[in-house]
């Protein structure tokens, strides 16, 4: 689970659809694959999507609605992934990074 800024680090996930691939890079350089396989609203208090699964999954948490100027939305916008895959380390993995989550453009 990691949750982020609607309008910073997490505003690309407004634009996520099911069906979507998301890349996790990790510290050591290993990325992960996952699919969008929910996308949900909820209260800020709702800790349901949270809780471990059965499946390896990704969730993204971030404040809603992305297009609100004030501070303390007490709603959330959550995207559920689904692990797909693990691939060999990133050429370029920053030594310092604990992990980075970026849209998987091009498949």
């Amino acid at each position: 689970v990691f949750s982020g800024h609607r309008d910073t680090h997490f505003k690309f996930l407004q634009h996520l659809q099911l069906g979507d691939e998301i890349l996790l890079t990790n510290r050591d350089g290993t990325r992960n694959r996952y699919r969008v396989s929910d996308t949900l609203i909820v209260d800020q208090d709702d800790m349901r999507v949270t809780t471990e699964s059965d499946q390896q999954q990704l969730t993204l948490i971030t404040c809603y609605p992305f297009a609100s100027v004030m501070p303390g939305a007490i709603k959330r916008y959550v995207v559920v992934a689904d692990f797909v895959a693990k691939s060999e380390a990133a050429p370029h993995t920053r030594k310092r990074m604990l992990a980075r989550i970026e849209p998987n453009v091009g498949l």
